[in-house]
């Protein structure tokens, strides 16, 4: 098991609420076998960039303790996670 942090960025504007989008990810790191160690919300900031429209996002911010396989498909399930602007994964 490798320590991990994740910052993702939820979209606040779109159908999905900051609550269910928030368990989503939380339901896909039980589902691998990832634990999440601790949650940081950053709160809502200004995008330099727009991303599909959108000039604001909701920041989170968590460390995590996982396989690295299973870091791999953690990345691919937040690309097509409906609440989820951008993330990015990196090894503490």
């Amino acid at each position: 098991m490798r320590n991990y942090e994740l910052i993702t960025i939820f979209n606040t504007a779109g159908g999905v609420t900051l609550d269910a989008a928030r368990q989503g990810v939380q339901d896909i790191f039980s589902a691998h076998n990832i634990k999440s160690e601790k949650e940081e919300d950053w709160g809502e900031r200004r995008l330099h960039h727009d991303v599909d429209r959108v000039g604001n996002g909701h920041f989170v911010f968590w460390t995590l303790k996982g396989p690295p396989d299973q870091m791999k498909e953690l990345a691919r399930e937040l690309e097509i996670h409906q609440g989820v602007l951008r993330y990015m994964i990196r090894r503490a």
